[in-house]
């Protein structure tokens, strides 16, 4: 990140990184990754198979792309409930 900054100083262009196996990380290293990428101003990218809402809550666009079914987008979704240990737990839900 450093090297890329180096070499493009100007905050006001937005840089975009594409990472592959991005899922491979652990949790705790995707989400320092991502504070790294946002104190720099560089937006990422990346395609792998998981819908796992700990790696996923990073990213603003989340899609679901399937040959059968076509694109999907998932949406944030807060469940409220009677129990008090799950009163507001934050879900994805996949829209058609």
């Amino acid at each position: 990140m450093g090297m890329t900054r180096y070499l493009c100083p100007n905050d006001a262009i937005k840089l975009h990184w594409s990472i592959d196996e991005f899922a491979n990380l652990s949790l705790q290293n995707i989400a320092k990754v991502f504070e790294m990428l946002t104190e720099k101003g560089i937006y990422c990218y990346s395609a792998f198979p998981t819908s796992d809402p700990n790696i996923l809550q990073h990213f603003d666009h989340k899609y679901l792309i399937n040959v059968k079914e076509g694109v999907r987008q998932f949406k944030d979704q807060v469940v409220k409930t009677d129990n008090p240990f799950l009163a507001q737990s934050n879900q994805l839900m996949v829209e058609g």
